[in-house]
């Protein structure tokens, strides 16, 4: 189901705008900077797009991005269902 919706995504114009055209800071520029072991999922989304958008032949697996969603699911119990879903 997670790949689905990162393709859908990856594929909508205003997101490939937005994280493209540098829009979003990098890594070292975010407000995430301070904390290397969690990244925002911006900066995560970010990779994936410029990874997707890189022209190579070779197939891509947003590992690290969706680390980063455990990561934040896990400490936003309120908001999210987690294992409860």
């Amino acid at each position: 189901f997670m790949g689905s919706v990162m393709q859908a995504l990856v594929r909508l114009a205003p997101l490939q705008e937005y994280f493209l055209s540098d829009r979003h800071p990098t890594t070292s520029q975010c407000h995430c900077s301070h904390r290397p072991a969690s990244p925002c999922l911006g900066c995560e989304m970010r990779v994936v797009f410029e990874e997707v958008f890189r022209g190579l032949a070779a197939p891509y697996s947003p590992t690290n991005f969706l680390l980063s969603w455990w990561r934040h699911a896990a400490s936003q119990t309120e908001h999210l269902a987690g294992y409860d879903q």
